[in-house]
């Protein structure tokens, strides 16, 4: 007997089918994948940490 599709079945599989398409993306098979490179500006991170209130010590760890 065959499972009912449900959304968390369907969820699932998406999941599954994304992680597929992405394991051959990286190994260089063609997929329909959409990819999208977002380069960020330069950041200055002092001011991203003393904004939060960190040290260097702090802001570097994980």
């Amino acid at each position: 007997m065959a499972k009912k599709a449900t959304p968390k079945n369907r969820l699932a599989d998406d999941i599954r089918e994304s992680l597929r398409e992405a394991n051959d993306y990286f190994s260089g098979k063609p997929t329909k994948a959409i990819v999208h490179r977002v380069r960020p500006k330069e950041t200055d991170v002092r001011r991203a940490r003393l904004t939060l209130g960190l040290s260097q010590d702090g802001f570097k760890k994980p």
